[in-house]
């Protein structure tokens, strides 16, 4: 049974599904810069400093722990405004799913509106066509 509430309730239901798309890519997000940041972190534990050599070498060793160091920092950044934009789309997520709820629930009371009407509509149906019935039976008599 369609009502006015019907195409409200499929555009909330579209945008609970959008939230809900963006919310995963940012979850999927937020795991692969974790794990980049596991595997700069891993990087940086393994690289050692050369314990003889020439100075070209310690500063090649130098300027890769500081690119390293450049791109957790670069990572870290992403993983605050990733957790951000979590927060933000689960909050979203939540005051749409309620909007839904409360769409759904005006719908149903809708429904349950027209039901009654036309159930009284039926027994106003029912007993015309029964006033009719027992008057052109006893018409007769």
């Amino acid at each position: 049974m369609s009502n006015q509430f019907t195409q409200i309730v499929k555009v909330k239901e579209e945008e609970l599904n959008k939230l809900e798309m963006s919310l995963a890519k940012s979850k999927a997000m937020f795991r692969e810069l974790t794990r980049s940041m596991d595997a700069i972190n891993a990087e940086i534990n393994m690289s050692q400093f050369p314990k003889s050599g020439s100075s070209s070498k310690i500063q090649s060793t130098i300027e890769h722990q500081k690119l390293l160091r450049s791109q957790k920092d670069k990572i870290k950044e992403k993983i605050l405004l990733t957790q951000k934009e979590i927060v933000h789309f689960e909050f979203q997520y939540k005051k749409a799913y309620i909007e839904l709820e409360k769409v759904r629930y005006m719908e149903k009371e809708e429904i349950q509106k027209e039901l009654k009407n036309i159930k009284k509509k039926e027994a106003k149906n029912l007993d015309e066509l029964g006033t009719m019935r027992h008057s052109f039976f006893n018409k007769d008599k």
